[in-house]
């Protein structure tokens, strides 16, 4: 389920489900906000979704190690 919320002047849009870790991103305007968490939502609920953020740091991790 995905929770938005204003944070200072930003909005964060934070999606949280039971055994996987929870996923959070902030935007400058609610509505880019609220489209995000559907997107992610919505590739939880079907399988495919993967942390875009664990997936750049192990291509990063993969470079330094070369």
């Amino acid at each position: 389920m995905a929770t938005i919320r204003k944070r200072g002047s930003r909005w964060e849009a934070q999606v949280r489900r039971r055994g996987l870790p929870e996923v959070t991103k902030r935007f400058d305007r609610k509505l880019d906000a609220e489209a995000w968490a559907a997107v992610v939502d919505s590739e939880i609920t079907r399988g495919v979704f993967r942390d875009r953020a664990t997936a750049a740091q192990d291509v990063f991790d993969d470079l330094l190690a070369r």
